[in-house]
């Protein structure tokens, strides 16, 4: 925020016993500071296959958490603004999201392209151009 970065979105990537302690507390951080907060649900790819069996965390079973500690109201966006489905506390500046690529597929209205650390491009974490 200092040097000028608007608007911080902070994605995290869901993992029981990782930080599934943690959902409320990045949360919280929207009640205060205008941030999108963005849980993400782990998916199954080549490098973290043997993670996503135990630690799988569907966003309904965060969004159920955070229903406990305060009431979440629908944000509605623009069209094509990617994946994410946003919430918001009553009053607060900042939004959380939702994406659920697992439980909730959204394929037929994904936008994005995708940069691989190899230096491929592409339509999907699961396809190829």
């Amino acid at each position: 925020e200092r040097v000028g970065f608007e608007p911080i979105k902070v994605n995290v990537v869901l993992m029981r016993g990782r930080n599934d302690d943690e959902i409320a507390d990045f949360a919280d951080l929207t009640r205060e500071r205008p941030w999108h907060i963005r849980f993400i649900e782990l998916m199954p790819t080549g490098s973290n296959l043997h993670l996503s069996r135990d630690s799988f965390i569907p966003c309904a079973e965060a969004l159920d958490r955070l229903r406990e500690i305060g009431e979440l109201e629908p944000v509605p966006g623009p069209w094509g603004n990617g994946p994410a489905t946003y919430y918001r506390f009553p009053g607060a500046p900042g939004t959380v999201g939702v994406i659920t690529p697992m439980s909730h597929n959204y394929c037929e209205r994904c936008n994005r392209m995708r940069l691989t650390a190899d230096g491929q491009l592409r339509p999907c974490l699961f396809g190829h151009l």
